[in-house]
C-alpha cells in the first residue's frame, strides 16, 4: 500500500510543479521557440495553389517554344517574353523559399533575397522588351541561332568525312605499299628512283604564255592558263582554270597549237548590280531601320523573310567588316589588312602624291581610301562581285588577275576611263600568298602598256606598282623588275592565325615607288639606314661588302667571304659544293645522286 501511496504523491507533485511553471511562461517559451523554426513549413500549404499554377504554365510552354521558331511577329516574341520571364521567375522563387528562410539566413537577409528576385525580374523583362522592340526580336534570334547551329554542324560533320576518308586512304595505301615492298625487294633498283621527287621538292611547275593570236580556252571561270610541269626529260602541258586550283574547277585541257585550239565559251556572268546597294539606302529614311540579308545581298526597311542582322548607314561603307571572309584555299581565300597595315599603306599613298589608286584584289584598303583619301581616285579590281553592289558601277569590275580578264564589257572601257582620266597612278596588288608570279607580271604590264598608250601625248605619266607578297615569293618581282625594291615593313592581317602578329609575319611590301615613301619612324623595331636611305629592321644590320641590309626575313644575316654574299646564322660553308646551306642540303649530293 506504501509504493502505491507514494507514487500517487509524486505524480500529484510533478503537476503542481507543471501548473506553476506553464503560468510562469517557462515552459511555453520554449515551445514558442522551436515553432519559429517552422515558420516557413508551417504555411506550406499556402504553396500547393502557387505550385499548381507553376505546373500549369510550364505546360503550357511546351507548344509555345517550337512555334516560335516558325512564326516571327511582335505578338509572340512578347508572348515568349512573359512566359520565359515568369517561369525564371517562380523557379527562382521557389529556390529562395527552400533555402534563403529567415531561420537559415537570418530575417533581413531574406528579405533581401526576395528583394533581389524581383529586381532581377524587372531588369529580365526590361531586357527583353528592349530587345524586342530595338533589335530582331527573341523569336528572330531563335532561328537565327539555330541556322547558325546547323551550318556548324554541317561544316563538322564535313571535316569529320574529310578525317575518316582520309584514314582509309591512308590505311589502303600501308596495305598497297607493303605488296610492293614484298613484290620488289627482290628486284634490281630502278635507275632515277628519286628523280620525280627531286622535280616536286624544286617546285618545276611552269606557266608559259600562249602563242600571239591564239584562242585561249575559257572554263566557267574565265581565260584558262598554260600550266606545264616536267617528268623527267619530258614535259606536259595543259590548259587549266586561272582562279581555283584542282578540286574547284575540274576543267583541265591538253595543250593545243593555236591553230588546234577550241574557241574560247561564251560566259554568262551574273548583273553584278552596281551600287544597288547605295541607290536604295537614299530612298530609306533615316528614322527607319535597315536590314542587311547576306543572302539577298541587299538591304531592306524594317523587315524582311530572310534571316538577316540590323545595320547602321556608317557599316554599308565598310563591306569588308559586314561581309564574310571568304576561306577557299584552293581560290578565293581573302585575307584583309589590319589597322596598323591600312595605316602605313595610306602613309605611303599620301607621301605619293599621286591622283589615282588601282586596288586589285585589296577591298579593305579600297573602302578605306574611299572614306578617309577623298582627294585620292580609287578603282577595285577583284573576282568577287559581292562588293559591287556597295561600290559605284564607275569604281568597280570583276577582274581576273592572272590572265587581265574582264568579265564585263562595260566595266573594262570604265576603267579604261579611269586611266585616261589620271596622269599618275599606283596599282596596289593584293595577290592570294601562293600565287604565280609571272602571269601576275604580266596582268600588270598590260594594264601599264595600256595606261602609257593613253598617255602618249602627255607629259610625264607616272605608272607606280607596289605587290603586297610573302619575301620568298615577292623575290621574283625583284628578279623580273631592277627598279623594285623590297620595304621591311611587316604586313599584318586581321583574320589570318599566324600572319596578324608582326612576329611571325613574312609578308612584305614589294614596289618601285621612292623609298621615302614609307615612312617607319613612329614606329618600334625598325631603324633609318644612310646607306641603303630606307627604314629596315632593327635587327637587319647593313653589310659594306654585299652593300645593303641583306636580311629578308629581319634576322641578322653574316657574310660568306667565300660566297661572296650574306646568309641566314643557320648557313653553312659546305666544301663539296662550294656553297652555304642548311646542315644536310648539300647540292654535290644531290648531283650525285642523279648521276647514279
Amino acid at each position: 500500500m506504501l509504493a502505491p501511496l507514494r507514487q500517487s504523491v509524486s505524480l500529484r507533485h510533478s503537476l503542481v510543479l507543471a501548473n506553476r511553471l506553464s503560468k510562469s511562461g517557462i515552459l511555453t517559451n520554449p515551445i514558442r521557440v522551436a515553432s519559429t523554426l517552422n515558420d516557413g513549413a508551417s504555411k506550406a500549404h499556402d504553396h500547393s495553389v502557387h505550385f499548381k499554377i507553376e505546373r500549369i504554365w510550364a505546360a503550357g510552354m511546351v507548344p509555345i517554344i517550337p512555334a516560335a521558331y516558325f512564326i516571327h511577329n511582335p505578338v509572340m516574341d512578347a508572348l515568349l517574353t512573359i512566359a520565359l520571364t515568369m517561369h525564371i521567375h517562380w523557379g527562382v522563387q521557389g529556390v529562395i523559399a527552400d533555402y534563403a528562410r529567415p531561420f537559415v539566413l537570418g530575417p533581413g537577409p531574406a528579405k533581401l533575397a526576395n528583394m533581389s528576385l524581383y529586381l532581377l525580374t524587372g531588369l529580365l523583362l526590361a531586357g527583353l522588351l528592349h530587345f524586342n522592340t530595338n533589335d530582331v526580336g527573341i523569336t528572330k534570334a531563335f532561328e537565327m541561332k539555330m541556322v547558325k547551329f546547323k551550318k556548324m554542324s554541317q561544316e563538322k560533320r564535313k571535316k569529320w568525312q574529310k578525317v575518316k576518308n582520309g584514314k582509309r586512304s591512308n590505311r589502303r595505301t600501308f596495305f598497297k605499299f607493303q605488296n610492293m615492298k614484298k613484290e620488289t625487294q627482290n628486284q634490281p633498283k630502278p635507275l632515277n628512283p628519286s628523280k620525280d621527287a627531286k622535280i616536286r621538292k624544286r617546285g618545276e611547275f611552269l606557266v608559259i604564255n600562249p602563242p600571239e593570236n591564239s584562242i585561249i580556252p575559257s572554263c566557267e571561270h574565265g581565260p584558262c592558263l598554260i600550266f606545264g610541269q616536267k617528268n623527267g626529260d619530258e614535259s606536259t602541258w595543259h590548259y587549266v582554270c586561272a582562279v581555283y586550283r584542282k578540286g574547284e574547277c575540274d576543267f583541265r585541257r591538253p595543250y593545243l597549237e593555236a591553230s588546234e585550239a577550241e574557241p574560247s565559251q561564251n560566259l554568262e556572268k551574273k548583273d553584278p548590280r552596281y551600287g544597288a546597294i547605295l541607290k536604295k539606302l537614299k530612298t530609306i529614311p533615316k528614322s527607319s531601320k535597315i536590314l542587311f540579308c547576306a543572302e539577298c545581298m541587299d538591304i531592306f526597311e524594317n523587315k524582311h523573310h530572310c534571316v538577316c542582322q540590323y545595320v547602321k548607314r556608317s557599316q554599308l561603307r565598310q563591306p569588308s567588316r559586314l561581309l564574310s571572309a571568304l576561306e577557299n584555299q584552293n581560290g578565293e581565300a581573302q585575307y584583309l589588312f589590319s589597322k596598323e597595315s591600312l595605316d602605313q599603306l595610306c602613309l605611303m599613298i599620301l607621301s605619293s602624291t599621286v591622283d589615282a589608286v588601282v586596288c586589285v584584289g585589296a577591298p579593305r584598303l579600297y573602302e578605306t581610301l574611299r572614306r578617309g583619301m577623298k582627294h585620292v581616285d580609287v578603282f577595285l579590281l577583284d573576282y568577287d562581285t559581292r562588293y559591287a553592289p556597295f561600290s559605284p558601277a564607275l569604281k568597280f569590275a570583276q577582274y581576273s588577275m592572272l590572265v587581265h580578264h574582264f568579265y564585263d564589257g562595260k566595266a573594262k572601257r570604265r576603267f579604261r576611263t579611269f586611266l585616261k582620266k589620271h596622269s599618275s597612278i599606283l596599282v596596289i596588288c593584293d595577290p592570294p600568298f601562293g600565287v604565280f608570279i609571272e602571269p601576275l607580271l604580266q596582268s600588270i604590264g598590260k594594264i601599264k602598256a595600256e595606261f602609257e598608250e593613253l598617255h602618249a601625248k602627255s607629259e610625264n605619266p607616272v605608272f607606280y606598282g607596289c605587290f603586297v607578297l610573302p619575301y620568298f615569293v615577292g623575290k621574283h618581282v625583284l628578279k623580273s623588275d631592277a627598279s623594285y625594291w623590297m620595304s621591311d615593313l611587316k604586313i599584318t592581317y586581321d583574320n589570318h592565325k599566324d600572319f596578324g602578329k608582326p612576329g611571325k609575319s613574312p609578308v612584305r611590301i614589294f614596289t618601285n615607288l621612292p623609298k621615302s615613301t614609307i615612312q617607319l619612324s613612329s614606329m618600334e623595331d625598325y631603324r633609318f639606314c644612310e646607306m641603303c636611305e630606307k627604314y629596315v629592321a632593327s635587327t637587319n644590320l647593313h653589310c659594306f661588302q654585299c652593300e645593303k641590309c641583306p636580311s629578308k626575313d629581319g634576322s641578322t644575316y653574316r657574310h660568306c667571304n667565300r660566297c661572296k654574299r650574306c646568309f641566314k646564322q643557320t648557313y653553312n660553308h659546305c666544301a663539296k659544293c662550294k656553297a652555304c646551306h642548311l646542315p644536310k642540303r648539300c647540292h654535290q649530293k644531290d648531283e650525285e645522286e642523279e648521276e647514279e
